[in-house]
């Protein structure tokens, strides 16, 4: 694997060392290229192994040249019994990549989504694709189409992480939500009992004025109710929504002396 060194302008180049320290996983993840392929729809190309790519969750890549609308890819993943996660997916986007759906037990999980990008790069946060039931025992990969602006259908993948189900399944057909930063705090699917499916956001801020920025995607225009629940427990903290900057409803003291839900807040 030879490392060239190339000279862009005249002068001396000093090299000390070069560094290669193993390439390392997220926290949590499943990698995609590391999952044994259960099936191919006939007259598609089977996946591989990307090479290596900067910034990618344990230095690779799944990469799928997929060729024509519905190409379909089959991976083991197996739910977790007795509770409903969202199946979160970190892709990579690229001006020659498809658009991907997700079927599991046979039902879509979520909308499609569009991989074109005009320049090839991993999506900065985890698509959450939608609910994956419990007795789910495999995923399907399928090519939903592509952009007009993109020249293929390849579709590549980085991993699949368990999401929280942040969105109540109330709320109005074809809206989905993700965690899409967070500053001073962490966050993780922490199973609990009366949640909504089985489990809640769970997260642990460092200092007062953290926060976690969760995105609501609304396919439709219109007027719109928002509304929240929380859990409260005996180290909790008081938190204050915000809507686009600005405050929405007032602050909550989420201390009980013992693990609860809260009742329901209208923003």
């Amino acid at each position: 694997h030879p490392v060239r060194l190339l000279a862009r302008r005249p002068g001396t180049v000093v090299l000390d060392a070069i560094a290669l320290p193993q390439a390392v996983s997220w926290e949590g993840v499943v990698e995609a290229e590391s999952l044994p392929v259960l099936s191919v729809s006939a007259g598609a190309p089977l996946p591989g192994r990307g090479n290596p790519l900067a910034g990618a969750s344990a230095g690779s890549t799944l990469e799928w040249g997929a060729t024509a609308r519905g190409q379909t890819l089959a991976l083991p993943l197996n739910g977790k019994a007795g509770r409903t996660v969202v199946l979160g997916m970190r892709p990579v986007l690229g001006p020659d990549r498809g658009m991907i759906r997700m079927v599991a037990d046979g039902k879509p999980l979520g909308p499609s989504f569009d991989l074109y990008a005009p320049q090839t790069q991993i999506a900065p946060d985890v698509w959450p694709l939608g609910p994956l039931p419990g007795t789910a025992r495999q995923v399907t990969l399928e090519v939903a189409g592509k952009n007009p602006a993109s020249s293929g259908m390849r579709l590549s993948i980085d991993f699949f992480r368990a999401e929280p189900m942040i969105l109540h399944p109330d709320s109005t057909p074809g809206i989905w939500a993700q965690v899409k930063e967070t500053a001073g705090c962490q966050y993780q699917v922490q199973d609990i009992g009366g949640a909504v499916g089985g489990h809640h956001l769970w997260l642990v801020p460092s200092s007062k004025g953290a926060w976690v920025d969760v995105a609501l995607h609304v396919p439709e225009p219109g007027t719109y109710r928002v509304r929240s629940r929380y859990t409260t427990s005996w180290d909790y903290a008081i938190v204050q929504a915000f809507m686009d900057g600005a405050v929405v409803g007032e602050a909550l003291d989420l201390y009980t002396p013992t693990v609860r839900q809260s009742q329901v807040c209208d923003l």
